[in-house]
């Protein structure tokens, strides 16, 4: 595992058993791996020694902190890396791309379809600020829609700008008719970042080489990596609202509360969806619980029936259920019947092939109504 400079010191106590700690590397003005490694070893080494770090975390810490930085440390890597990325193609369909992001797939993911189609929803919604929970093959997919979208974006402008010296009896359409905004201003997607939290604990992550494919499209610009607790990484980023989020497996973000699953997932919601955008998505694959039960509406049920604020679902009752095993199903049943929920929108789509890792639920958050803009009053 070798850990990239922006990677946040909270994040590697925290994972390191040794949480407690952060507020001693703070106050010391070590915030991320860089400004350790900015230091140097001997420095940190002493400062880590003397806060008596308990199980062996100390010695860890060291060792995750000071190895080859994935941004390209040796002589010549930044530049090597640039010019690789220059000469990789940017579409996701191309088989060098592919290639290039292999070492982030698993097929005990899934995810093979999965990536394709978080690709086409991010360039068609154009989101800004990203999130995804469970880092890996899907994030290279979410990280190039992005670019992609700036790139589209640089386009539109150099188009408005040519048309604007040519004269208006021109046949096809106008900037004026076919783009939203005034001259110099296309919709603003050059800062599109997405942010990854994953604590690398899974048993098939590939999380640690998303850095380094990352540098190899040349997209690492748009990744911020953050080793760290999804519910914890929410509790300490409050200045930040998604407009698109991607939740890979229901227990890797929320873990049952004392045994209790619903508790779990209600904890982690009950932080997640305040910080979504009106009209933001919220993407989450099926479950990992017990012998791959399969229902990703196991997630939406408990979305509408711990969150009531009002009687959308009464309103919305064509829900598309993906569930494949009938336990889960019953439950999901009588957690409908309360006719509660939060304003937004659901749709579940299923892979019929597999029999897990085959389901995911999409949800807009939106109240009952229109919310989109009027620009014409015929189509």
């Amino acid at each position: 595992m070798r850990l990239p400079s922006p990677t946040p010191i909270r994040g590697l106590l925290r994972c390191l058993d040794a949480g407690f700690f952060a507020p001693s590397f703070e106050e010391e003005g070590y915030k991320t791996i860089g400004d350790v490694r900015c230091d140097g070893r001997e420095a940190v080494h002493e400062f880590v020694s003397a806060l008596s770090m308990p199980r062996g975390s100390d010695e860890r810490f060291m060792r995750l902190c000071f190895q080859d930085d994935a941004e390209g440390a040796n002589d010549g890597g930044s530049s090597e890396a640039d010019s690789a990325a220059a000469a990789l193609p940017c579409s996701t369909g191309d088989v060098e791309w592919q290639k290039a992001v292999m070492p982030l797939y698993s097929m005990h993911m899934g995810c093979e379809n999965m990536g394709p189609l978080l690709h086409s929803l991010t360039r068609f919604v154009k989101p800004r600020c990203c999130l995804e929970v469970g880092a890996g093959y899907t994030s290279a997919f979410l990280l190039q829609a992005l670019e992609d979208n700036w790139r589209e974006m640089q386009f539109w402008e150099s188009w408005r700008s040519s048309q604007s010296s040519k004269t208006s009896n021109t046949s096809g359409p106008t900037p004026e008719s076919w783009l939203v905004g005034g001259s110099g201003s296309p919709i603003d997607v050059e800062g599109g970042v997405l942010h990854c939290v994953d604590n690398f604990a899974h048993q098939h992550t590939t999380a640690p080489e998303l850095f380094r494919v990352a540098q190899r499209l040349g997209i690492q610009h748009r990744l911020r990596l953050h080793l760290d607790d999804a519910r914890a990484f929410l509790e300490e980023s409050g200045h930040l609202h998604f407009d698109f989020v991607w939740l890979d497996g229901l227990l890797d973000f929320a873990p049952p509360v004392n045994g209790n699953v619903k508790d779990g997932i209600d904890s982690f919601l009950s932080l997640l969806w305040p910080r979504v955008l009106p009209g933001g998505l919220v993407l989450s694959s099926d479950d990992d619980w017990g012998l791959h039960k399969t229902g990703t509406m196991l997630f939406g049920s408990c979305f509408l029936y711990l969150l009531p604020s009002c009687e959308f679902y009464r309103w919305h009752r064509r829900l598309h259920s993906t569930l494949t095993n009938s336990a889960v199903r019953e439950w999901v049943d009588s957690a409908a019947k309360s006719l509660q929920g939060t304003p937004g929108a659901m749709l579940s789509l299923l892979e019929p092939h597999k029999k897990f890792q085959n389901s995911v639920s999409i949800l807009q958050k939106r109240s009952d109504g229109f919310s989109e803009p009027v620009y014409s009053k015929l189509p």
